[in-house]
């Protein structure tokens, strides 16, 4: 005989065995508000000398009641009285710390939100960086208020427009979603990395500079709950998992070899456009940019074994349409691997040639044959192998 009510579910017989194991946990979480104000520290940077940090400092003051565990519960209720954002510069020779600016409370304040545990008062997205051209300190903070089915986003931003030459800064919160993205490289100087680590409710509980080198971390800036968060220290594996270090360097140097290839094809008398797409072909070459599939033409000498491989009979009207570049150039220079055009081409009134081989090639097949102008060429496609 089975004690779970037919109609109750796994999920209700779960839960009631939670309130009944931890009834002071469970009635204390879902029935009496609890308070907090939680100061949080996001994405950190150095600045252009590599002698200041700058980082985003939040401090979100709420109440929450309800349960809240996601898969077994509802969503707790959050009232948010205060959402604060301040942009912090810590000066690591003198050890002062000065707020650069104060944010007006982010739309989020003054309002009751249903969250699970573990993201009671909203996952922000703040970003913070140096305009690689100009140097200019560019920041964002992005807020999303939810409404099930949808979520209305607001953001405040400080960025250099390239295109007017100026600094453009939002004195208050619009609504519209955030744009900056991307991976953040003023967080790395040599060895030495800047991490916010991850603290309860989704809130960065502090900064640290991580050398790489020596294994060692000195503290930049702490939130409320870091010392609680970290009692005996930040283990190697949260260091570890929030580095972006090996990124950033690939990153790094793919941009310096680009630039190296497009200036030297610059320099040997390409324009600007050629001199990219060499630059975009030596990438391939040093495996940064996958490679493209290739075509490859043999020409079929009178005599050879029947092949069982189905020949497409191409016209001269079809092959001077442009719809077939890469079988030309690959028939015109037998031996030589051409960029493959890809498995679908353009189709042309009066000819089905183009509806044939995209069928064809839509199989996955990697050979065929091509009778143009009297000849016969056997044509292979060669995928560059997945990394």
């Amino acid at each position: 005989m089975s004690f779970l009510p037919e109609k109750a579910g796994i999920t209700g017989f779960i839960l009631t065995l939670l309130l009944l194991a931890v009834p002071g946990l469970c009635l204390s979480s879902a029935f009496i508000p609890t308070r907090a104000t939680v100061k949080g520290v996001y994405s950190p940077v150095f600045d252009p000398e590599a002698n200041k940090v700058i980082y985003i400092e939040r401090e979100v003051t709420a109440r929450d009641w309800g349960p809240g565990w996601e898969f077994f519960s509802p969503p707790a209720h959050v009232r948010i009285s205060r959402d604060s954002y301040r942009v912090m510069e810590h000066d690591l020779v003198t050890g002062v710390t000065r707020t650069l600016r104060s944010l007006p409370d982010s739309p989020l304040a003054g309002m009751t939100h249903r969250h699970y545990r573990g993201r009671l008062y909203g996952l922000p997205r703040v970003m913070i960086r140096y305009e690689r051209e100009s140097r200019t300190l560019e920041y964002e903070v992005a807020v999303s208020i939810r409404s099930q089915p949808t979520a209305t986003s607001y953001r405040i931003f400080r960025w250099w427009n390239n295109a007017t030459g100026r600094i453009e800064e939002a004195d208050g919160w619009r609504k519209e979603g955030g744009r900056m993205q991307g991976l953040n490289e003023d967080r790395l100087r040599g060895q030495v990395e800047l991490l916010a680590l991850p603290g309860p409710e989704g809130i960065p509980c502090a900064v640290v500079a991580w050398d790489h080198q020596t294994k060692e971390t000195d503290l930049v800036a702490a939130g409320s709950e870091y010392e609680d968060h970290y009692p005996s220290g930040v283990p190697a594996g949260v260091l570890e998992k929030a580095s972006r270090k090996e990124r950033i360097e690939h990153l790094r140097a793919l941009r310096s070899d680009y630039d190296r290839f497009y200036r030297s094809h610059l320099a040997a008398g390409m324009n600007d456009g050629e001199a990219r797409l060499a630059a975009n072909r030596d990438m391939q070459d040093a495996g940064y940019f996958p490679r493209d599939p290739t075509l490859t033409a043999r020409l079929v000498e009178p005599g050879e074994p029947e092949s069982k491989l189905p020949v497409f009979t191409i016209s001269r009207t079809e092959m001077e349409s442009g719809i077939f570049n890469d079988i030309a150039g690959a028939i015109a220079s037998p031996g030589t691997a051409v960029k493959n055009g890809g498995y679908s081409y353009i189709t042309y009134r009066g000819y089905d040639t183009s509806n044939r081989l995209n069928a064809y090639l839509k199989t996955g097949a990697l050979k065929y044959r091509v009778a143009y102008q009297g000849k016969l060429y056997e044509l292979v496609i060669e995928k560059p192998p997945r990394e």
